[in-house]
């Protein structure tokens, strides 16, 4: 018999897939209304714990927003106090890019300002 013509013999490795407990959510059922429509697209969301605060920042400014800022400082389009406070232009996009995600048209420049205007005033 020609060793050739045999079959070779594989050893099958056991994988090691690690498989999780499933636990229904007691609170399903108040979250989530009898006519809720399952959307196409998801927006992450952090449930707040109690009266917390909303601090989290999702946009980072980055070294091009820096060159940007300057430059309209150098105009004299901008006051030079927010390249100290880069946290209030982070959360300042961050604020308007949750409140115009899904808008049509552009925000118009006294809109933007109310909005901002309101956050910064209510916290």
């Amino acid at each position: 018999e020609d060793i050739l013509l045999k079959k070779p013999v594989t050893v099958k490795k056991k994988q090691n897939i690690p498989i999780c407990d499933v636990s229904f959510d007691p609170q399903y059922d108040s979250l989530i209304s009898d006519d809720y429509i399952i959307q196409n697209s998801y927006l992450r969301t952090n449930r707040r714990i109690d009266d917390e605060n909303d601090v989290i920042i999702e946009y980072i400014a980055d070294e091009d927003d820096i060159i940007w800022l300057k430059s309209l400082i150098t105009r004299k389009q901008l006051n030079e106090s927010i390249i100290n406070n880069i946290f209030l232009f982070e959360m300042v996009i961050n604020l308007l890019e949750r409140n115009t995600a899904y808008a049509k048209d552009s925000i118009s420049f006294s809109s933007a300002e109310k909005l901002i205007n309101a956050k910064l005033t209510s916290e």
